[in-house]
């Protein structure tokens, strides 16, 4: 996806002292966090410790796949409830390739690569949701699409500074419960309009109505 490879990054990654590593890792953790955040998917808590960083969700914060498998044996069923929880799938991508948005923006890393970890389970949703057919296909344009979203909402006022600052909590605190995380952003007045800013783009895509023309008389 771009010109800096993954090795590259690793090796920039791996040169950096322990407390700009540790600095990184906490800023792409609070860029998970803002993006649960914005699209009010709540998650349990956020953690750096010496293996590295986590922002911990249960099950329910992801697509329902236990609930796709159950009514897998009707198509036409699947395929409607496929539909209606398009923006559970766009909210769940977006949460989890906003880490990597976060360190590109910190290291000045452009275009986007996907650590290997998020990637892994963004493929894992995109593959459940599409099928492995059409997977191959809509998995690079639901990815490329995530990161725009991301960047775009990073640009906000005032939204990075709070990525910034809730980063420099996480390094103090090294555990953060998902309330406080949800508190420290709501008072820091982050947007939490990720529902209402993805019907707006809805409706902006929709083909404009063309009446009918009458024939004749």
């Amino acid at each position: 996806m771009g010109a800096k490879t993954l090795a590259a990054r690793r090796r920039e990654f791996d040169a950096l002292a322990h407390q700009a590593r540790e600095r990184l890792i906490a800023v792409h953790e609070a860029g998970h966090a803002l993006v649960h955040y914005y699209h009010q998917h709540f998650f349990d808590r956020m953690v750096l410790n010496e293996e590295g960083g986590l922002v911990e969700v249960g099950r329910v914060a992801f697509v329902a796949d236990a609930f796709f498998d159950s009514v897998a044996a009707d198509p036409l069923l699947t395929a409607n409830l496929r539909r209606g929880n398009d923006y559970r799938v766009t909210a769940v991508v977006d949460a989890l390739i906003a880490g990597s948005v976060a360190e590109c923006r910190l290291m000045g890393w452009s275009p986007l690569h996907i650590v290997p970890g998020d990637e892994r389970v963004i493929d894992g949703v995109l593959r459940h949701v599409y099928g492995t057919q059409r997977f191959q296909e809509m998995a690079r344009q639901r990815k490329r699409a995530a990161s725009r979203r991301v960047q775009g909402l990073f640009r906000r006022r005032g939204v990075w500074a709070s990525v910034l600052k809730l980063a420099d909590r996480l390094l103090t605190e090294r555990e953060i419960d998902g309330e406080d995380a949800f508190s420290f952003l709501r008072e820091r007045s982050v947007p939490n309009t990720g529902l209402r800013d993805y019907m707006k783009a809805l409706r902006r895509a929709e083909p404009a109505f063309v009446p009918e023309r009458r024939l004749g008389g």
